[in-house]
């Protein structure tokens, strides 16, 4: 067999040798016959291909062989033989890697034209900015009509054959992208509209002038110099943007106070370091076409109309009935979203930063000053009869936080006697902030909720958790951690009883101090406890884990949603008066109570109080944390109906808690709702200017204060100014260039991944933390009304704590008074002025008038004598209005008053008008 093999073998070696030979043999016939033609190879080769010989390049013949070589593999094995032959003087090799090395030049030299023409002239604006995309620029580089040849040689030399296989996480892309940047901006440098990109977002960030200089000359950013004069180009580009909008949308506009500070370093008389306070101010353009004219004439018309609010809109049948439905689906969603059940852009909003301005905004002429600044920014501060336009016939938002709407309306109270609508600001309309109304409700739940370390309350999860920054949690070596074990710390409970009882509980200042993100977590972790620890009870299991194997039918879900509403977290579950007394508990706990006396047993006694106590303080605390977290998933959700359903409640809420200046706040919003806006302009603001939202995606609203604090952080943190250009000439330049910061930052994030986690915080398992303080709970028995028969040691305890107060029990109480929204009604009147005397040179500032010239004293009831009415008129004719520019030289102005007074409500307190309410005085 081996030798059959061999002779096979044998024989084929043979026939290729003599298949050779033939083929040498013919091949010197073809030498031999081009020598009798005089012919070199290298003249038939080149005429063979068509090249410089027309009837060579045209006929069939020639065409034909000339396409069965191409296609032959023998032309690929020669072209790679020659090349890879030895290299020697006159081998092929030199000769072929130059013209290889040519024609790739030539190549790659066509595709780098079709990229520069993409990277070049690029006007630097917002929107070009905005277009420039790392990922579309890579999928057109790789295409055919891109850069098909230098995209596979940049990539070939990348990555070695084995890493590109091994290393699947690793892909080059991006940085070829940079590269071919790179080099389009070293063949011209007007091929910068990577470079414009990078620049603009290390501007942004406050890259270090060295640094920006390197990435300069190794051709990634463009100078220093062009990045601080793109801020300026920038800045004005978004204003006239900006300008552009508010003629086609509808607006509002929010401000906040910015302190910052303005370091020198070299320090002088007069260059020293200062720490200011400023205004930021944000304009926000929706999608809606502008406010039709006439709104503004109604809405000057129904401003300040008599306060009508009384008991009933407090208890609107309807409203209460949505909020209930709302309130029993976050029960029954603490249920189902917890690991222990069963595994089975129309609305989006543009947003403007105008130049930050240096005011301090603390007081009521700051106020007047940010707001006619910020107008005339927008474009309504030129001529008289952009003025004219802007108060006869425009209406915009204002929103800030409370003591912005305090300030606003003062001023427009003060202001309310001056000669024309601009002076009087009937333009403005104060609009409150809900973020800061949210920190006021979470602050206001610990203030009456934080009860003490060793009873129950907040403090007391505060201690379970072991969680810092809180009022009395010491950061290191706290040894506070209480969990109901340990005998000495019940010991220790029992001896301070008596000083816990009489302490006081924390002051509103010192609930201010919390960090509000650390409050808002520990409401909602201690909220969900108490509904899991009274899920236990009604499913009738004993611990967490009985829940897992609970298979209830979806009926009995529903009632049992409504029951734990009902039962453990509304005003039903609380009888009336103080728990402490006997005589108010309930029929079940005077029993256990009359049971314990028949045994002569004092501390049965004593743990039915405490029992009582514990379910009365749990009930109260799931009431009033329920009304957070439905504002809350309210505001996020973009509900604003549920937030103005909230109204009532918050107000109530926040007048028995101690916050009056909240409530008026409550108080002011229903009543401008219900009485003092127009239709059309009731329901555009309670879309727009309440909540807003950067993408319209169901979900991620936020309130519009909450917006402009983000702003203050990109103006202050993100993008501050460092060094020598931490003055406010700069500041003001930076701030319209904010949203371009934004949006390159963004392109930039989506391109590279700038940070291993990512530009999103994710918070960490809170299971635990809801378990801990749900077993803890149920140990508690906090849904119980009656301890057990055998007598509880934590019941015995309570003793130690106090009672948290009934806000808004407080607060009904009162509203049922009348005495408060009488105080309120008549702080509200308010002398305003119908006249629009209007000067013909430009228009000045005019200051508040005092307080002491507002006819204080004079007696202007409706009942009237005429000699009132009379001297009014007189006083009138006669009175005179100072200005800003008119104080430097000690000249007053006069005008020449003519038209009709009317006297009427306002929204904001003028005691020494109250009497002139409904007058209405008529003089030529």
């Amino acid at each position: 067999m081996a030798s059959q093999q061999t002779g096979i073998t044998g024989e084929l070696y043979e026939n290729e040798s003599e298949h050779r030979k033939d083929i040498a043999g013919r091949v010197s016939a073809i030498l031999d016959a081009l020598e009798a033609e005089n012919l070199e190879l290298g003249e038939f080769l080149t005429a063979l291909a068509g090249i410089d010989n027309p009837r060579c390049q045209k006929e069939r013949r020639f065409a034909m062989t000339r396409s069965k070589l191409y296609s032959s593999s023998h032309f690929t094995n020669l072209i790679r033989r020659w090349y890879r032959h030895r290299p020697n003087m006159n081998g092929p090799r030199k000769k072929m890697l130059e013209l290889a090395t040519e024609e790739l030049l030539r190549t790659c030299d066509q595709e780098m034209l079709r990229f520069d023409k993409r990277m070049t002239n690029i006007p630097t604006n917002h929107a070009m900015l905005k277009a420039f995309s790392f990922v579309e620029l890579m999928e057109w580089a790789r295409s055919e009509e891109g850069l098909p040849t230098l995209w596979s040689l940049l990539d070939g030399v990348a990555q070695r054959p084995r890493a590109r296989l091994e290393n699947t996480e690793k892909d080059p892309s991006m940085m070829l992208v940079v590269v071919l940047g790179q080099l389009s901006y070293s063949r011209s440098t007007h091929n910068n509209w990577m470079q414009q990109v990078l620049s603009v977002f290390l501007e942004g960030i406050g890259v270090p002038t060295r640094a920006f200089e390197l990435m300069h000359q190794i051709g990634l950013t463009l100078s220093l110099k062009w990045s601080q004069n793109a801020v300026g180009t920038l800045s004005q580009d978004n204003l006239t943007r900006m300008a552009q909008d508010l003629l086609d949308h509808a607006f509002f506009m929010s401000g906040d106070n910015v302190n910052i500070r303005e370091r020198v370093f070299s320090q002088r008389l007069h260059n020293r370091n200062r720490f200011d306070s400023g205004t930021a101010v944000t304009l926000f353009i929706t999608q809606q076409p502008p406010l039709r004219s006439d709104l503004a004439a109604e809405y000057r018309r129904l401003h300040g109309q008599h306060a009508t609010i009384g008991y009933p809109d407090f208890y609107d049948r309807d409203a209460l009935i949505r909020l209930q439905n709302l309130k029993e689906y976050h029960i029954l969603n603490v249920l189902l979203t917890s690991p222990l059940a069963a595994s089975g852009p129309s609305n989006a909003m543009k947003m403007y930063v105008i130049k930050t301005m240096k005011i301090d905004q603390a007081s009521l002429e700051g106020n007047v000053q940010w707001v006619m600044e910020a107008v005339k920014q927008i474009g309504y501060g030129g001529t008289l009869d952009a003025k004219k336009t802007l108060a006869t016939s425009t209406i915009i938002p204002i929103v800030g936080d409370e003591l912005t709407h305090k300030c606003l309306r003062r001023i427009r109270r003060l202001r309310g006697r001056d000669h024309n609508c601009l002076e009087r600001f009937d333009f403005t309309d104060q609009v409150f902030g809900w973020f800061h109304a949210e920190m006021a409700l979470a602050q206001a739940l610990w203030q009456l909720h934080s009860g003490s370390r060793l009873g129950t309350g907040l403090s007391r999860d505060v201690s379970l958790l072991k969680r810092i920054h809180f009022p009395g949690r010491r950061e290191k070596g706290a040894q506070t951690d209480f969990d109901g074990t340990d005998d000495r710390r019940e010991e220790q409970a029992s001896a301070s009883a008596k000083n816990d009882t009489k302490a006081k509980g924390p002051t509103a200042k010192e609930a201010s101090q919390i960090c509000y993100h650390d409050l808002d977590e520990l409401i909602h972790h201690s909220f969900t406890g108490h509904v899991l620890a009274v899920w236990v009870k009604e499913a009738g299991v004993s611990d967490l884990d009985g829940l897992k194997t609970w298979n209830p039918a979806p009926e009995e879900l529903v009632q049992l949603k409504k029951k734990i509403l009902n039962d453990y977290a509304s005003t039903r579950a609380l009888p009336k008066g103080k728990p402490e007394d006997l005589n108010r508990l309930t029929k079940a706990q005077k029993k256990a109570a009359e049971e314990a006396k028949s045994n002569d047993d004092p501390d049965a006694t004593e743990s039915a109080k405490n029992q009582a106590a514990i379910f009365f303080n749990s009930a109260r605390f799931m009431r009033d944390a329920l009304n957070y977290i439905t504002l809350r998933a309210a505001i996020r959700a973009g509900d604003v109906r549920v937030m103005e359903d909230m109204l009532p409640i918050l107000a109530l809420f926040f007048k028995g808690s101690g916050r009056p200046k909240y409530a008026i706040l409550m108080l002011e919003e229903m009543q401008r709702l219900k009485n003092e806006y127009p239709a059309e302009y009731r329901e555009w603001r309670l879309k727009h200017c309440w909540v807003v939202s950067g993408t319209g995606r169901p979900g991620d609203f936020y309130p519009v204060d909450l917006a402009q604090e983000h702003n203050n952080r990109d103006l202050k943190v993100v993008h501050a100014a460092k060094g020598s250009n931490a003055s406010w000439a700069y500041i003001a330049k930076m701030s319209p260039v904010i949203p371009t910061f934004k949006e390159v930052t963004n392109t930039i994030a989506r391109s590279f991944p700038t940070t291993i986690n990512g530009n999103k915080h994710s918070s960490p398992d809170e299971w635990p933390d809801i378990q801990r303080l749900a077993e803890f709970y149920i140990s508690e028995r906090l849904a119980y009304q009656v301890p057990e028969s055998d007598g509880d040691s934590r019941t015995k305890r309570v003793n130690a704590v106090k009672v948290s107060t009934d806000a808004l029990n407080s607060g009904t109480n009162a509203l049922q008074s009348k005495a408060w929204l009488a105080e309120w009604i008549n702080n509200r009147r308010v002398v305003i002025s119908t006249l629009e005397l209007w000067k013909e040179e430009e228009e000045r500032d005019v200051t508040i008038v005092s307080e002491q010239s507002e006819l204080d004293g004079e007696d202007l009831s409706t009942a009237g004598d005429n000699e009132h009415l009379e001297q009014m008129k007189t006083e009138h004719e006669t009175e005179t209005y100072r200005d800003y520019e008119s104080d430097v030289d000690g000249s007053d102005i006069e005008y020449e008053p003519s038209g009709e007074w009317s006297f009427r409500l306002d929204d904001s307190p003028r005691t020494s008008m109250e009497r002139a309410a409904f007058v209405s005085i008529s003089f030529e």
